[in-house]
């Protein structure tokens, strides 16, 4: 019955969202059938329709349900997996479908990223409609600039998050990708700015990277000295660190130590979306690692 009933009004020009609203105030009202005088045979074919109907009509939240806590226990490829069954239906949240794209990204899969981002996006304005703009899907423009940036858009990446930063949306992330773009971009003063001010949002180890770097590219080595003796003794997961540390060792003249670092750098896990790929790392090598 709900997938007739969306057809209905799928021909009838509503958009996604509206329909997904109808349908279920139709499935809340409908176990009013059952008080019709009918006969128990028939209420009890009308109650099972209802069931199915409810089921079908809940399945892409429930397989969403289910991908976010396996996301933890079985690994990505079960979340992408039961992401993929809800995201097919074409009736996922824009909070699910955003994050399934950034799963898609992190895995490298950006054609597939886009599609669940756009569709995110267009929920996410239809939301905003019928909700009178009450919400906003700040994080939805924060993955679309890490698919701006892995399309070679770095600039338009870069203008999207300062954007949100100026309507007072933050987060640790925005700050991370924004600090590296800027640097990434050459604009070293306009780096150092955001990095400062992201190091009193939140002290993580991707912030404290991107101010090292950033000193290290402005050839204050002292300063960024500091800022990697203090990363390096919290044991970074990511490669980036243990590179650029290893970079810093160079041009202070410890090129023993720098050895390790980059090989340590490849011993960790790496991500599409990290800043650094095991080929960048090897041409730094002067020996064979030892892996």
């Amino acid at each position: 019955m709900q997938s007739i009933f969306c057809w209905v009004l799928k021909k009838a020009d509503m958009n996604k969202s509206v329909q997904i609203r109808i349908s279920g105030s139709v499935l809340i009202l409908f176990p009013l059938a059952l008080s019709l005088p009918v006969t128990s045979y028939v209420k009890i074919v009308f109650l099972i329709f209802w069931i199915a109907a409810v089921l079908l009509y809940l399945y892409p939240w429930f397989f969403s349900f289910l991908a976010l806590i396996s996301h933890n226990t079985r690994g990505r490829d079960t979340y992408l997996r039961l992401m993929n069954i809800a995201f097919s239906s074409g009736r996922t949240s824009p909070k699910s479908a955003a994050t399934f794209s950034y799963i898609l990204l992190k895995k490298g899969d950006i054609d597939k990223a886009v599609e669940a981002l756009d569709y995110a996006e267009s929920r996410a304005e239809e939301q905003k409609r019928w909700r009178k703009g009450k919400v906003k899907y700040f994080h939805i423009h924060s993955y679309r600039s890490l698919i701006l940036w892995k399309q070679g858009k770095l600039s338009e990446a870069t203008e999207l998050l300062i954007e949100l930063l100026d309507q007072d949306y933050k987060t640790s992330t925005l700050y991370a990708n924004l600090g590296w773009f800027l640097i990434k971009m050459g604009r070293y003063a306009d780096a150092l700015s955001v990095n400062l001010e992201a190091l009193e949002y939140d002290r993580s180890p991707a912030i404290i990277d991107n101010v090292g770097l950033n000193y290290l590219k402005l050839g204050d080595l002292e300063k960024s000295e500091v800022f990697y003796n203090e990363l390096i003794d919290v044991n970074p997961q990511f490669p980036d660190a243990w590179f650029n540390y290893g970079q810093l060792l160079e041009k202070t003249g410890d090129d023993d130590k720098a050895q390790e670092m980059f090989e340590k750098a490849l011993k960790c896990e790496f991500s599409y979306l990290g800043t650094v790929t095991p080929e960048e790392i090897k041409k730094f090598l002067k020996i064979e690692p030892s892996l």
